[in-house]
């Protein structure tokens, strides 16, 4: 990694910190703010993955999901922040049922580190948790559109 981080390192690093302590939304709001202080290319793909982490912690899977893939699209993501980021998301992907998509993850994945760990099982399973919610309000929505006199569970 660089040595400066750029305008943001201040907060990236107080990011860091409240990330370690499990502090998911003020490390969040903390990337945030790095990212758009400024941040060299390898700390920007590096906040955003990280970001996409608080975020799961924060129970905000499609906020996770979108750091994840602008972490992916940095131009200076390095192995360190896009196995993590292409982990998730495969893992993601899957419990969504976006079969093609979790593949592409995959490929991705092995194509950094063909011998990477697969997510481990707590996380996997925080993040069924997530992708069931989030169809169960997706389903909610379209009954409200659909049959607007039957009120969704």
């Amino acid at each position: 990694m660089e040595a400066e981080a750029g305008p943001g390192q201040q907060q990236f690093h107080d990011a860091l910190a409240e990330l370690r302590l499990a502090r998911f939304a003020e490390a969040g709001d903390l990337f945030g703010a790095a990212l758009a202080e400024g941040l060299t290319p390898t700390f920007e793909a590096g906040a955003w993955s990280l970001r996409g982490e608080a975020m799961l912690g924060s129970h905000d899977l499609v906020g996770a999901m979108t750091c994840f893939l602008r972490s992916l699209s940095c131009p200076g993501a390095t192995t360190e922040s896009a196995l993590p980021a292409a982990t998730q998301l495969a893992a993601i992907y899957r419990e969504l049922g976006l079969k093609q998509d979790a593949a592409r993850m995959e490929n991705v994945k092995t194509a950094i580190n063909p011998f990477a760990d697969e997510i481990n099982p707590q996380r996997q399973a925080h993040i069924a948790s997530l992708a069931s919610e989030l169809k169960r309000q997706k389903r909610a929505r379209m009954v409200g559109i659909f049959m607007p006199w039957r009120k969704p569970r």
